[in-house]
C-alpha cells in the first residue's frame, strides 16, 4: 500500500468536494431548487471522477483498494470536519448526504476504469 498517495488523493477529494460545495451554496437561492442540486452532483462527479483517473493512471497496482482507502478517508474527515462545523449550518437532510455517496462512489468506478483504460492503452502503444 502506497499510504502516501492514498493521503493525498483523499486530501485532494476532500478539498474539491469542500470547494464545490461551498460554491453551491454560494451561488444558490432558495429558488434555485433541483436545478443548483443537479449542477452540484453533476460537477462533483466530474471532478472526482477525474481525480481518481489520474490516480489510477499514476498508481496501476491494486488501484481500486487505493481508490476505496482514499474515500474511506475523505469520508471520515468530511464527518469530522462536518461534525465541527454543525453548531453554525444546518443539518442536511440525509437525501443529500445519500446521493453524495452515490455521486463519489460513481466517481470512484468511473474514473478508476477510465484511467485503468488509460493505462492499458500507453501500455499498448508502447509495445507496439
Amino acid at each position: 500500500m502506497n499510504w502516501q498517495k492514498i493521503i493525498w488523493l483523499a486530501l485532494s477529494l476532500f478539498v474539491a468536494q469542500f470547494t464545490i460545495g461551498f460554491l453551491e451554496g454560494l451561488l444558490s437561492s432558495p429558488r434555485s431548487g433541483v436545478s443548483a442540486f443537479l449542477i452540484g452532483k453533476a460537477a462533483s462527479l466530474v471532478v472526482c471522477s477525474v481525480l481518481f483517473g489520474c490516480f489510477a493512471a499514476r498508481n496501476p497496482i491494486r488501484t481500486l483498494a487505493h481508490a476505496w482507502l482514499a474515500l474511506l478517508f475523505q469520508v471520515l474527515a468530511a464527518t469530522l470536519f462536518s461534525a465541527t462545523l454543525s453548531h453554525w449550518l444546518d443539518e442536511a437532510p440525509r437525501v443529500f448526504v445519500v446521493a453524495e455517496w452515490a455521486v463519489l462512489v460513481a466517481a470512484l468506478g468511473i474514473g478508476t476504469w477510465f484511467g485503468s483504460i488509460f493505462v492499458s492503452r500507453m501500455a499498448e502503444l508502447a509495445d507496439a
